[in-house]
């Protein structure tokens, strides 16, 4: 019988064999946990960026969002600041006034608010009739505008009322995101409270924010207004400016690893579509689409008007001659109306003239003027006396000494 054992030079090759094994399985185990570890925070990070997206974009629980903005008063590579709806709210409501005073002054020039009710055992709210009371007097401290229910509220319903709020009085209306260089995250301040958008992903920094911005007619826009948190903010340059869709680009990164993710949104209210429509102040400038390329041109929201109120509109472009209208505004049994309007085209040559009377929220169509010979539209049926053509054309509101005053438009 053979009673020998191993050698010493066996043994050290046994060992020498084992380790190699060991070393090449370990080599390979700790490769495919490095790859597992990459694609799982490549994994948050998409996950990260996603949820970041869709708070800026779509909002949540009672936090409206980018895509609910009613007014810019802010838009820079970095940051974004805008007027959401304001909503009052009432829960198991029971009393016998269907009347509210507003908690917030509406903005001049702006849609009426717009009531809801969400009676005992209904699931969802529901737009009822309303009437809205509007208070001239302006002040902080001065509210007192109204709406008031049609229609009986049904005892212990949840009611609410959604509204432009005028955010030159009250800056806590101004929602606003922002990427904070520093401590490379991204914050929201609304209601006098900053909260940082990424609550829990406390070790994933944000290490870019891009916005792009573009007019009605997709025409890119350059950043223009910047404020600092805490500033007043005054929106009467934004307001001349038509942005109705923002891109959006999100940088993360977790150690060594990045992820990026872009995001394109059209906003609802922003004139472009029909929404609040953009808000008109005297110097307002407005990209709108030429004579042959558009469907809608409005003008409505008209408020604040008194006795021999007049508000000058001018269409140019540099390819045709520039097209006037003049609108005269008075009381008539104590309502305001549009009392006429003129049509110059050329400007300096009166082409059309009318007095017919109208109630003020009857609003005026643009493209509806002078049996369609004078109004701004390119109309197929008739031979066209007024007519601009270009890539780019200009509505600027020369006078305006009315209150308020809303541009609808729509290519």
């Amino acid at each position: 019988m053979d009673r020998r054992g191993l050698t010493l030079i066996e043994l050290l090759l046994v060992v020498i064999l084992a380790a190699t094994v060991i070393g090449v399985v370990s080599l390979v185990f700790r490769n495919s946990l490095d790859a597992w570890r990459v694609g799982e925070s490549e994994v948050s990070l998409q996950r990260e960026a996603q949820k970041i997206m869709e708070e800026m974009i779509e909002g949540g629980d009672r936090i409206p969002a980018i895509r609910e903005a009613l007014e810019v008063v802010e838009a820079t590579e970095t940051s974004f600041g805008f007027v959401p709806f304001w909503i009052d709210y009432s829960n198991d409501y029971r009393k016998e006034s269907n009347e509210f005073i507003l908690s917030k002054k509406v903005k001049a020039g702006s849609s009426v608010p717009i009531g809801q009710i969400k009676a005992p055992g209904a699931k969802q709210f529901s737009s009822v009739p309303t009437i809205f009371i509007y208070n001239k007097e302006k002040g902080p401290n001065s509210h007192e505008d109204k709406v008031r229910f049609i229609n009986p509220i049904p005892v212990g319903s949840d009611v609410r009322i959604l509204f432009h709020p005028d955010s030159s009085l009250e800056d806590n209306v101004i929602m606003r995101y922002f990427w904070d260089d520093k401590s490379k995250r991204i914050f929201r301040t609304y209601k006098g409270e900053t909260n940082d958008v990424m609550k829990y992903a406390k070790k994933i920094k944000v290490v870019g924010l891009k916005l792009l911005y573009y007019d009605n007619l997709n025409h890119r826009l350059e950043a223009f207004y910047s404020a600092q948190p805490g500033d007043s903010v005054s929106s009467a340059r934004a307001s001349a400016i038509p942005l109705s869709a923002i891109g959006i680009e999100v940088t993360l990164e977790d150690g060594s690893i990045k992820r990026e993710l872009s995001s394109f949104v059209s906003i609802r209210t922003l004139g472009g579509n029909l929404g609040s429509g953009i808000i008109l102040g005297e110097g307002s400038e407005v990209s709108i689409p030429d004579s042959r390329h558009i469907r809608t041109l409005v003008l409505d929201n008209l408020g604040g008007i008194g006795d021999n109120d007049t508000m000058e509109l001018e269409i140019s472009s540099v390819l045709s001659s520039t097209w006037k209208i003049s609108v005269n505004f008075g009381i008539v049994n104590n309502e305001p109306y549009i009392l006429g309007f003129e049509v110059e085209y050329p400007k300096g040559t009166v082409v059309y003239s009318n007095d017919h009377k109208r109630p003020a929220n009857s609003g005026l169509n643009l493209l509806r003027l002078g049996n369609d010979y004078y109004d701004y539209d390119d109309d197929i049926h008739a031979e066209d006396v007024v007519r601009i053509e270009g890539n780019v054309v200009k509505l600027k509101v020369e006078k305006m000494n009315i209150g308020a005053a809303a541009l609808f438009v729509r290519p």
